[in-house]
């Protein structure tokens, strides 16, 4: 979360994340999350950080009045491989919503954040192969 490339390309169901105040993540930071939504044209939402760990959590909190949507994203390292979690929730109970337009958008999450997998599993393949490089230097 700390640099632009990366946060954008986590983030690719957005059309932008960008920071909403000076600083440096930590909790409380906000962020500024714009959408392009196909009827609705381009939509921002204000996201705060409410739980933080540089190599190991991000929670990012909405309060859009709408959605209030929670979205999480833990890293476990073990000793062969790393399990990356990823939690998201919306603060509607109800069964409309939750088999209607929570349905819909956990699909689109899900298609976004394969996406954003694929992209980290190549990072960090570039990463290994750079310490392997210097390694052997």
């Amino acid at each position: 979360m700390t640099q632009r490339a990366d946060k954008n390309q986590l983030v690719a169901w957005a059309s932008k994340l960008k920071d909403a105040d000076a600083g440096l993540p930590s909790i409380r930071k906000f962020y500024q999350v714009f959408f392009k939504l196909p009827i609705a044209g381009e939509r921002n939402v204000y996201v705060v950080l409410t739980d933080y760990g540089p190599s190991d959590i991000v929670t990012l909190k909405s309060d859009d009045g709408f959605l209030n949507q929670r979205f999480q994203i833990r890293i476990k390292i073990y000793h062969h491989h790393t399990v990356m979690q990823v939690t998201q929730s919306y603060g509607r109970a109800s069964a409309l919503f939750q088999y209607s337009v929570g349905m819909v958008l956990r699909h689109a999450t899900k298609i976004h954040l394969q996406r954003a997998a694929t992209i980290i599993e190549k990072r960090y393949k570039i990463l290994e192969h750079g310490k392997e490089f210097l390694s052997l230097t």
